[in-house]
Parts: structure tokens; C-alpha cells; sequence
């Protein structure tokens, strides 16, 4: 295909014709990169966060260092009132790690303060919409408002919210070195915004591609001006143009507009499908070659231990009953990484079962093994409370559960208690040929 690129009087690279290739010889797209925050640095920031996945080895960094910081789990980072509470000129610093967000937005900034968001990089501070791709109805970053003050957000990585960055009613936003991808509705989206700036960013498979002109990986809206910016780059977003902007609409002008990309149409609308992680991982069924650890071979305390009880076929022959206590797997995996977990269970008394399982003293998940009519065994995936047509159907991380090289700890902890626990399988993501 004819590399090219267009550019309009105000507004560059807008309206294209999908099929276009990618940059002309000469152009050059900055890919999003790291930059190293330093030892001495972190003291510069009002606020310092961590992951449940930061590596141990910037956590004990920190603590030499003694700075103090703040544990991240889930749910909305910082809201308005908050992040105006850090002070007149505040900066967040969020180490290398995966930021899972439940449900709504991550961070909300009202130009209440001077601003800055940084990562360790794009390719290492993630943020991410834990229920899904396409899921969560927020974004990432909600800035509205800014205006006697600026915001700056760099290196990071976006995914899997309604919009990634949403900058309403406001100028002076500089966004830098971010990578926005699978985001439903747009990666980026500029409401009456003024004066931002847009450079090295990366937008990709934002929209949804499968169902053709649906969605942005840039969009503004006809009351922005003045924004402008370089060295992005654009690859399978949803709308076959670049960009959705006033100049695409009959009686509106670009508004000084200026925001250049570097595009590469390998995608023809409407036949781009993408995979959700996460009905991926529920769809998981552990393989021949999975390991398989026995509930009656692990510790407990508020449990039995049975044999030949009133559900048949424990893998064992034996099973454990949790009433209010907890079980304790100890399980021996021959390499770290990412591995599934597949909880066997089931209910004696004819009422469905919910309980809390935990890898490594992590956070808790739930199991959901729901009454069905008869006593058997049933496969759940520790995961996110959600309900279904009244049916607690956990959702898995997507990404599964990180388990050390040797041995790790599996906690079943009674929540509605009273459970049946046959065995639990791990199986790595990406891997097999472990043996049983």
C-alpha cells in the first residue's frame, strides 16, 4: 500500500481514507519509552505509589530511602476533593507496576492545583480497567476544569476504559509519552479543551474495531482550539479517520487545531476482531498437563478432613469441609510466572457457596460454587464479585496470579463457610509440559 501522509489547513493528518499505510521514509515516530525515576527523586513527589505487582526491589528502595508511600489495590486513585488536598503545586508518582481499577475513574484533577502525573514509563506503569476491555464506563484520568493551573501526565499505559484520558473544559494539559490502548471509546478525548499538548503518544485499538466506524483514538470535539503536539502515532483504532474533529463536519472551523500523527492503517474496518483478556481467562479449563494439589494434603484450621463424604469422585478420594476457618495449600511450582488457578468445590447442604481465596498473602477473591440441583463437584476461578442473573460468577484477573519458583501459599478463608474443597490445578499462562 501508498505510504502517505495528509495534512488539512489546521488540523493535520484528519480524514483519511482507511487502506493508508504507515509513515513516509523520513518520518520519525518515538516509540513510548522509560525514562529512570532515581534514587534521589522520589523525594520530589507529594505522593508515591505502588502496585500490588511492583517489583520487590523498588519497594525496598523506597523503604531505604524512607519514603513513605502509598499501596494501591483498586478502585479510584485519587478523587477531586483529594487531589486537591495535596497542595498548591503536587506531583504523583506512580512506580513500575499494574494499577487495576475496578469500576469509574483512576484519577480526577479540577485545576484546583499545578499537576504532575508520571510513571516509570510507558512500557512499565500500567493502568488498566480490571473488569475487562470495554467494561468500565470511566477513565484513567478525568481532568476538568484546568485552567489557572496547568496538569501534566507522562509515561504511562492505558487500557480497558470508556476513555483513557478525558480532558473536559479545560487548557494547558500536556500529555507526553503515554500508550492508550483498547479503550471503548476513545484513548484520548478533548471536550472545550484549549491549548493542550499532545506529543509521543501512542493510540491503539481504541474504539471498536470489529464493528467498523465506532470510536476514536483522538477525538475533539468543535469548541477545542489551539491544541497541538508531535511524534504521535496511530495504528487500529476503530474510526477510519485519524482523528474525529470539526473539520469532518460542515460549518465549523478547526480552531488552530495542530496535532500531528503518524498513521498505519494495517487494519480494514470491520474485520479487525479483538480478544477480551478477561472472557479469555473465564473460558480457561485446566489442561492434561496442569498441576494438581490435594485439599487434604494441605494445613487447616476449622475444617474436616473426610473420606467417601456425601459428594462422589474427590480426585484423592478425600475432601475437606471448611466450616469457619481456613485451608492451606502448599503448593510447589517449577518455575515463577503467571499461572491460573482452578479452585475444585461444591456444596453438601443444598445452599450455594461463596469463599475467599488468596496466593502469597495477596488480595482475596472470591470463589462461587452456586447450588445446582445435586451434590457434585464444580471448577470456579478465584476472581471479582459479580453477579450474573442473580448468580455469583467471579471474574479472574486476566493476567492470572504470580507464583514464586518453588513453593507458594493458597489460602481458602470461610466466608459463607460450609464448603466441600476437592483439589485446586494451577496451570501457567503461556506454558505447558509441567506434568501432574
Amino acid at each position: 500500500m501508498i505510504s502517505k501522509r495528509r495534512i488539512l489547513p489546521l488540523i493535520l493528518l484528519t480524514g483519511l481514507l482507511a487502506g493508508c499505510g504507515g509513515p513516509e521514509d523520513g518520518d520519525v515516530l518515538e516509540e513510548p519509552g522509560t525514562r529512570e525515576n532515581g534514587a534521589e527523586g522520589y523525594g520530589a513527589y507529594t505522593m508515591v505509589v505502588t502496585a500490588w505487582d511492583t517489583p520487590g526491589e523498588v519497594i525496598e528502595e523506597l523503604r531505604s530511602l524512607g519514603v513513605e508511600y502509598t499501596e494501591y489495590y483498586d478502585g479510584s486513585l485519587l478523587l477531586w476533593e483529594e487531589t486537591a488536598a495535596l497542595g498548591d503545586k503536587a506531583s504523583v508518582y506512580l512506580c513500575e507496576g499494574t494499577y487495576e481499577v475496578d469500576a469509574g475513574d483512576f484519577i480526577q484533577a479540577d485545576g484546583t492545583n499545578e499537576l504532575l502525573i508520571r510513571g516509570a514509563g510507558a512500557d512499565k506503569t500500567v493502568i488498566r480497567a480490571n473488569s475487562g476491555i470495554r467494561r468500565n464506563r470511566g477513565a484513567a484520568l478525568n481532568i476538568t476544569g484546568a485552567g489557572g493551573e496547568t496538569v501534566t501526565v507522562t509515561d504511562l499505559s492505558i487500557s480497558g476504559f470508556e476513555v483513557g484520558i478525558q480532558i473536559r473544559d479545560a487548557r494547558g494539559v500536556t500529555l507526553d509519552n503515554l500508550f492508550l490502548t483498547q479503550n471503548r471509546f476513545a484513548g484520548i478525548r478533548l471536550v472545550r479543551a484549549a491549548d493542550c499538548r499532545i506529543n509521543r503518544c501512542l493510540l491503539q485499538e481504541n474504539g471498536l474495531p470489529e464493528r467498523g466506524d465506532v470510536g476514536y483514538g483522538l477525538m475533539l470535539d468543535a469548541e477545542s482550539y489551539g491544541n497541538s503536539g508531535s511524534g504521535n502515532g496511530y495504528l487500529n483504532n476503530g474510526n477510519r479517520n485519524a482523528v474525529d474533529c470539526p473539520s469532518l463536519w460542515s460549518g465549523y472551523t478547526d480552531n488552530e487545531n495542530e496535532i500531528l500523527l503518524a498513521e498505519d492503517y494495517t487494519m480494514t474496518a470491520g474485520t479487525k476482531m479483538l480478544k477480551d483478556p478477561v472472557i479469555e481467562a473465564q473460558n480457561a479449563r485446566p489442561g492434561a498437563d496442569s498441576l494438581r494439589f490435594e485439599a487434604e494434603d494441605g494445613g487447616y484450621y476449622g475444617a474436616a478432613v473426610v473420606s467417601g463424604g456425601k459428594i462422589p469422585g474427590a480426585s484423592g478420594g478425600k475432601y475437606a469441609v471448611l466450616h469457619d476457618g481456613a485451608l492451606f495449600f502448599r503448593v510447589d511450582v517449577p518455575e515463577e510466572g503467571y499461572y491460573r488457578v482452578f479452585v475444585v468445590g461444591g456444596s453438601e447442604d443444598g445452599n450455594s457457596k461463596c469463599d475467599k481465596v488468596s496466593v502469597n498473602g495477596g488480595t482475596e477473591y472470591l470463589v462461587s460454587f452456586p447450588w445446582q440441583g445435586e451434590v457434585q463437584w464444580q471448577l470456579s476461578q478465584p476472581g471479582l464479585e459479580i453477579w450474573k442473573e442473580n448468580v455469583l460468577t467471579p471474574e479472574p484477573p486476566a493476567e492470572g496470579f504470580w507464583f514464586e519458583e518453588g513453593e507458594n501459599m493458597i489460602t481458602v478463608a470461610a466466608n459463607w463457610g460450609y464448603c466441600a474443597y476437592d483439589c485446586v490445578y494451577l496451570e501457567k499462562i503461556g506454558g505447558s509440559g509441567m506434568g501432574d
